[in-house]
């Protein structure tokens, strides 16, 4: 289990699933495993900020008129949201936290580079396209969401 000060900070990067366990990557490059999927982590950081995953999500697909790969709005007062590259269903699941990433970076082999406002990078198995598209959805939907309030 998380420790509730260790849930509410936003300095995680990213998530990548291994099965019922998650690698967490922090901004100091520091890297933590945990005994709980990347949807449970996400579910405990949601709760300790009053909502839901669940809720979080069908929010994000009604107001956005998506279906797949939602996003995760968990906090709106330091506007931390995190997006997966692939289906939650995938075990192997990466997330990324979207306020944190400054650049992605197409590599080859169907690649990309994320670099991180910590100034930490990671290459991972997923296509730039995807990742850019993600974050724009992010984007468009937090500015709506403030538009709106």
């Amino acid at each position: 289990m998380i420790s509730a000060d260790r849930i509410m900070v936003n300095d995680a990067l990213m998530l990548k699933g291994h099965g019922s366990s998650c690698a967490i990557l922090y901004q100091d490059g520091s890297e933590e495993t945990l005994n709980i999927s990347t949807a449970e982590y996400l579910e405990e950081k949601c709760l300790a900020h009053g909502s839901t995953m669940e809720g979080r999500q069908k929010c994000f697909a009604i107001r956005m008129q998506a279906r797949q790969k939602l996003p995760v709005l968990v906090s709106e007062t330091s506007n931390e949201i995190w997006f997966p590259l692939t289906s939650m269903k995938d075990p192997d699941v990466i997330w990324l936290n979207h306020s944190m990433i400054l650049e992605a970076k197409a590599m080859p082999d169907n690649n990309c580079c994320i670099l991180f406002a910590s100034g930490i990078s990671r290459t991972i198995r997923c296509s730039a396209r995807t990742v850019k598209k993600q974050m724009k959805r992010c984007h468009a939907y937090l500015q709506g969401f403030y538009e709106n309030h």
